[in-house]
């Protein structure tokens, strides 16, 4: 199946959100591509290629993670997306400065499958990124896949990075 734009096709206009691939029983796990993209009409498209990932790519209790923000808060923004699976998710955040002194944290929970990707400012409750820090995420309950997405301000070009775990 395609789909040109997959949100018309659900009776959604516009925005942002995350969709489930959930196979038949018995069946395998389709193979999926997904290219997540800003349409400027006749100037063309900018985005990124997303592939599945399995729940068990989730972030689960007990695990440590990390993102990085971007160097020039000038230029590019951060989201912070949680998508969080069957039993939602608690987490600690700890925000540290380029040269690792902590200068924000915060805990946030949400309930099972859930969707939320607020401005950087919004999920760490005001403090606004200078540029350079890394954001530890501290798993305390459930699961949950945490990503930055990270927006070039002049062409809206986004990327993506999911948080990893912290061996």
């Amino acid at each position: 199946m395609f789909y040109p734009d997959l949100l018309p096709a659900m009776g959604v206009p516009s925005g942002i959100g995350s969709a489930d691939i959930v196979a038949d029983a018995g069946s395998p796990f389709p193979v999926t591509l997904v290219r997540v993209f800003n349409d400027a009409g006749t100037a063309g498209t900018t985005g990124l290629a997303e592939e599945q990932m399995a729940a068990s790519d989730a972030l689960q209790n007990g695990d440590t993670a990390a993102l990085i923000a971007p160097p020039d808060v000038q230029r590019f923004r951060l989201n912070i997306g949680v998508r969080t699976l069957d039993q939602g998710v608690a987490f600690a955040l700890t925000v540290r400065d380029k040269n690792g002194v902590i200068v924000k944290t915060t805990a946030k929970s949400f309930g099972p499958n859930f969707f939320i990707q607020p401005g950087s400012a919004t999920m760490l409750d005001g403090y606004a990124l200078t540029g350079e820090e890394t954001i530890t995420i501290a798993i305390s309950s459930g699961s949950a896949f945490i990503y930055g997405s990270t927006t070039d301000n002049t062409t809206q070009d986004p990327s993506v990075q999911f948080a990893k775990r912290i061996e």
